[in-house]
């Protein structure tokens, strides 16, 4: 079987001080051979959105006219996998009174599920999101503020 070499560093800096770990481990070519990497439009805006997307499809990316502010995410799931998704703050944001950001909501298929927030900057967010096989669609929820 053919690995690849895949990599993970985490970079926390506080109050002057950087912690860094790191771990390199090899994966086996096949488990990333469903995996896609592109930039779509969200419909009836001039945002795209850039994602990669591991066991599934993602076609289609609209916002909801809707309070509380949604994006719906149009998936095929072939397989248990995740959806890193970076949204720009143009498109969805949310902060808190004291100016700090606040959390998104996400759901599948209905159902609120846990996600990871990887990276913040100021001009995008960027979300890991687990799922699971079989989901039609995920919402990000910006939460009545």
């Amino acid at each position: 079987m053919k690995t690849l070499p895949y990599s993970i560093m985490i970079i926390i800096g506080i109050s002057g001080s950087v912690a860094l770990w790191s771990w390199y481990f090899l994966v086996p070519e096949n488990d990333l051979a469903g995996s896609i990497s592109e930039i779509m439009n969200v419909d009836n805006t001039n945002s795209s959105i850039k994602f990669t997307m591991v066991n599934g499809t993602l076609y289609h990316i609209y916002e909801t006219e809707n309070k509380p502010e949604v994006i719906v995410l149009d998936v095929n799931a072939t397989g248990n996998g995740y959806l890193h998704i970076t949204i720009p703050r143009l498109v969805l944001d949310f902060k808190n009174p004291n100016g700090s950001d606040g959390k998104f909501s996400v759901f599948e298929a209905g159902q609120e599920v846990n996600f990871t927030e990887i990276k913040k900057t100021s001009t995008e967010r960027t979300l890991y999101i687990p799922f699971k096989k079989s989901i039609t669609f995920i919402e990000v929820v910006k939460p009545n503020s």
